[in-house]
């Protein structure tokens, strides 16, 4: 994931991830979470997310499709 930061705006940053029914690890700012099975739950990826040093103690919201997955910085991530 590539995060950007506006500083002028003060709005959250959104990013979607695809993905299929393979294994996956998500990145952010050179820290990976563990390998994810197929088809995790919006609350695994949320869960894997905010356990990142990168990202903890600040917390990041994910939703969920079938395959798409919606992941919201909050706009304080800086």
């Amino acid at each position: 994931i590539t995060y950007t930061v506006s500083p002028t705006n003060g709005t959250s940053e959104v990013q979607s991830l695809q993905v299929d029914n393979s294994i996956f690890q998500i990145g952010f700012r050179g820290v990976y979470t563990a390998i994810q099975s197929a088809r995790p739950t919006a609350s695994d990826i949320q869960a894997a997310l905010n356990d990142l040093p990168t990202i903890s103690p600040l917390l990041v919201s994910v939703t969920a499709t079938s395959t798409l997955y919606i992941i919201t910085f909050p706009e304080d991530m800086g």
